[in-house]
């Protein structure tokens, strides 16, 4: 072929070509964005398979140098760490030692074995051991809490549109669906450690906006802990602000009051001089030659009365529901208190919890004992009622958790033996034969029988057998009130939880507020399990005849949450912890619970700080353990529960030189009526430092109160001998 028809052949041949060049390049593209995606999907798929990828390229921060099974994922590392507490430290020992030798051989042969990563629940559950809930054999700090951090950093980077369509479940980058849960229970974590600074020595001090920034974000993706913790840290935000408008407050009146007595002492009259000093010391302001001082000192005793707002609220509050909106804190916590209702419903655990041990009491009575748990009786014979068979849920009423008295009894030798036992006169056994007769347990359900057999119970002179008659009556015919008004009448005047509060329930069905109030209380003193719940709900709604108070119902409401989420046992955990030399386990045990607004694990976490922190080389020096501690107590005195809390703070800032705000403190310590802030309360008054002036007679009746307040006789016998002292020498002024 001559050259030039040859070339003008290349032209062609190119653009002939052309389509097969254009498609291998498009698939070489292709080929490239498939290896792009793979890697991707490989980063994200799971945040199990993040962490996996992230410890192959980086070589583990522990000091151990030996190989650990933290990188060794296994679903039993999960469980190895949860300690069993025994009476026996040599048992114990023996347990943990074949544990070790366990974890030894999982860890020898995993590299031999392709280990299949762990759902982020399990990953969880293992780094908690590893933090606090594991023993001091298997704490290894630095791990969890790098790998925690490694947990909640895709939380912690989505952008606040990207949080709202995660709350609305949709899905969140990095994480997978079903390790949503977990991704946040290990954000709650990290923020309670910011929140408390308990880990402080390990690289995470105190830091309270990161805190509210985890607990937002964690609660956000259904963390009920987070949510607490949230509603918390709301709570003392709204409480330092109305704690700060009091003592401001109280400081005008106190001015007021000196002005007006100066004004009254600044005349030529020497008897009426006389008069007004003579009354400053014994109480009266010299009312009698000085009446603007008198109307003052009214004015200012009724203010110094209504400052404190963690203080109990009277029976008929003053708030009415138009006055003020409650806090947003109090929605939150509303909301939690309503999760844990629920929780508590499918769980049928309705027993109510002994209270919780409090450290600062064991340190100063050498022969504290915890209170032994307080079981209802029904409790003894294999039942915990519910509040009394209530007919008023949809679904037919949250029934009683069954257990047997031995707890081997299945339920129908458990309903044999009552049987049994109502055949040979037992009223209480006819009162449960009549229970299982009724909801079909251990054999068929029979409500001819069950009614007999709560007949023969009430004749036998139990309250609840009435109470349970009147459900009855409830279902046989919802109508028919009046008649099971009666019977739930006939129960309550024996004082039964669940005829009070099943009235209550009677009364705000019919609109009746303050009648509901009433049973409700009635309920809540007799120990109904969701009295608390349905007594907040009550006072937070407010009514013409229930006036609102925000106050009452969150203290209310966290009295619920805690009964149910059962935090004593959990703080004593923490406290066996503790008596085993632990105190950093202990103290992040107890953050974690003080963290979700439990008064009682705040204080108790004050008091091992304060007092064995630097010991145990969990912080470095008195100072640091002071600062943390300071919060803690301050948790505990506004969560309601611990008075003692204001005590503490006052002679922490009477020791700092601070007196105004020990003062302050102290007072609201004696308005909750705690007998160690009334006792150093007088002393204030008796010499006239921090308070407005010496008062005498304010010392003298502070010094009574502190008595009557006492927890035990010993507890009495400082005032008891400062009252005399001041009686005395009272005496030996007038003498002379």
């Amino acid at each position: 072929m001559p050259p030039r028809k040859v070339w003008r052949a290349v032209p062609l041949l190119l653009l002939l070509l052309l389509p097969v060049f254009l498609t291998a390049a498009l698939a070489q593209q292709q080929q490239q964005q498939q290896q792009q995606q793979q890697q991707i999907s490989f980063d994200v798929t799971t945040l199990d398979d993040a962490l996996l990828a992230l410890e192959a390229e980086t070589p583990s921060s522990t000091s151990n140098t030996q190989q650990q099974p933290e990188h060794t994922y296994d679903e039993r590392e999960g469980e190895e760490e949860e300690e069993d507490y025994d009476d026996d430290e040599e048992e114990e020992d023996e347990e943990e030692e074949e544990e070790g030798d366990e974890l030894g051989e999982e860890d020898a042969g995993s590299s031999s074995s392709t280990k299949t990563p762990p759902s982020a629940v399990s990953l969880l559950h293992k780094l908690e051991g590893k933090l606090y809930r594991g023993s001091v054999k298997n704490r290894d700090v630095p791990t969890a809490l790098k790998q925690l951090r490694e947990m909640a950093a895709p939380l912690l980077t989505l952008s606040p549109h990207e949080l709202a369509r995660a709350s609305q479940g949709h899905a969140v980058r990095g994480v997978a669906d079903e390790d949503i849960s977990a991704t946040a229970g290990a954000l709650f974590v990290l923020g309670a450690l910011a929140s408390t600074g308990v880990a402080v020595s390990h690289g995470t001090p105190r830091d309270v906006p990161f805190a509210r920034k985890a607990f937002r974000r964690a609660a956000a993706l259904g963390s009920l802990e987070a949510m607490l913790a949230e509603a918390d840290i709301l709570a003392q935000d709204a409480l330092s602000v109305d704690e700060a408008e009091s003592d401001a407050a109280q400081e005008a009146h106190d001015a007021a009051l000196n002005a007006a007595e100066a004004t009254c002492s600044s005349g030529n009259n020497a008897a009426t001089q006389q008069s007004v000093v003579r009354g400053s010391m014994e109480g009266t302001a010299g009312a009698s030659s000085c009446p603007a001082a008198a109307a003052a000192a009214t004015a200012t005793t009724k203010e110094s009365q209504s400052q404190t707002t963690t203080s109990p609220p009277p029976q008929t509050p003053q708030q009415t529901p138009q006055q003020k909106a409650c806090p947003i804190y109090i929605h939150r916590l509303r909301q939690a208190a309503k999760d844990v209702l629920h929780e508590t419903e499918a769980s049928r655990n309705f027993g109510l919890p002994r209270e919780a041990m409090r450290l600062r009491e064991r340190f100063r009575d050498g022969g504290y004992a915890a209170h032994e748990h307080q079981m209802r009786e029904e409790e003894e014979h294999g039942f915990i009622y519910d509040g009394g068979l209530s007919p008023f849920e949809d679904d037919g009423g949250s029934m009683p958790a069954t257990a047997g008295s031995s707890g081997h009894e299945t339920l129908e030798q458990l309903r044999g033996r009552y049987a049994t036992q109502a055949t040979e006169g037992s009223a209480r056994a006819h009162l449960h034969e009549g229970y299982m007769s009724m909801q079909g347990l251990g054999g068929v359900q029979d409500l001819a029988s069950a009614q007999r057999q709560f007949e023969a119970a009430r004749a036998g002179g139990i309250p609840a057998a009435a109470n349970a008659l009147g459900v009855m009556a409830l279902r046989s015919d919802p109508s028919d009130t009046e008649k099971a008004r009666q019977l739930f009448e006939e129960a309550a005047n024996s004082n039964d939880p669940d005829g009070h509060f099943h009235l209550g329930l009677l009364a705000t069905q019919a609109n009746e507020a303050a009648r509901a109030l009433k049973h409700f209380e009635a309920a809540h003193e007799a120990g109904h399990w969701r009295a608390p719940h349905s007594l907040a709900i009550l006072v937070l709604n407010g009514d013409k005849d229930v006036p609102r108070n925000c106050t009452r119902g969150a203290s209310l409401l966290r009295v619920f949450v805690e009964e149910r989420l059962g935090w004593s046992a959990e703080q004593d955990d923490a406290i066996k912890k503790f008596d085993k030399g632990d105190v950093f386990g202990a103290l992040v045990h107890l953050g974690m619970l003080a963290a979700q607004g439990s008064g009682t694990a705040a204080l108790n976490a004050a008091h091992v700080l304060s007092r064995h922190a630097k010991s145990a080389g969990v912080v470095a020096d008195d100072q640091t353990a002071a600062n943390l501690a300071e919060p803690l107590l301050l948790r505990a005195a506004r969560s309601g529960c611990c008075a003692e809390g204001w005590g503490e703070l006052g002679l922490r800032r009477l020791a700092a030189g601070d007196v105004a705000a020990a003062a302050h403190a102290l007072r609201r310590g004696s308005l909750l009526g705690n007998a160690e802030s009334r006792f150093h309360l007088a002393r204030l008054f008796e010499t006239g430092v921090g308070v407005r002036r010496r008062n005498m007679s304010e010392a003298a009746s502070l010094y009574r109160q502190a008595i009557s307040s006492a927890g035990s006789e010993a507890e009495t016998v400082p005032s008891r001998v400062a009252l005399l002292w001041l009686q005395l020498r009272r005496a030996l002024r007038l003498v002379a």
